[in-house]
């Protein structure tokens, strides 16, 4: 059957295979003529995308199919586009905050630092917390986030 076939290839496999379908149909509709079909193929071309690991691709893909949409009389299709267009814009900006952690850089016994004896304070960051704890120093921006320092 269809899927046993597409198993073969292994899923990221069938979804190339799918891109692949729907770029070539793209290829085939006259975007000015027929906005809609332009649009949906833009669409599941975008959640393909997505589905590849390729979120920043998704999102002009989905950017675009929003616009073609927005020219056809079909609303329902257009509040999908415009739900999947904010879906890879959440996943982008989770991305976006996945930081990789970076050990603190360590200092020489006996090296020197600016750092104020009596405070603990290095005076670089106003108002934020800098804690070392045999790892990433972790800094309290003043946007009250935390982040892995240098």
């Amino acid at each position: 059957m269809l899927y046993e076939r597409l198993g073969d290839h292994g899923a990221v496999g069938a979804y190339r295979q799918a891109q692949e379908a729907f770029e070539w149909a793209l290829s085939l509709v006259d975007a000015t003529a027929h906005p809609g079909q332009c649009g949906r193929l833009l669409r599941a071309a975008g959640r393909m995308q997505v589905l590849l690991g390729r979120t920043a691709e998704a999102a002009t893909s989905l950017t675009e199919a929003v616009g073609y949409l927005e020219r056809d009389d079909d609303e329902r299709a257009l509040a999908a586009g415009l739900i999947d267009l904010g879906r890879v814009y959440q996943r982008l900006a989770d991305e976006a905050l996945v930081a990789p952690v970076v050990p603190a850089p360590r200092e020489p016994e006996g090296g020197a630092d600016d750092t104020d004896e009596t405070s603990g304070h290095d005076g670089d960051d106003e108002g934020a917390e800098d804690v070392t704890r045999d790892g990433p120093a972790w800094i309290a921006g003043s946007d009250g986030i935390v982040r892995a320092g240098a």
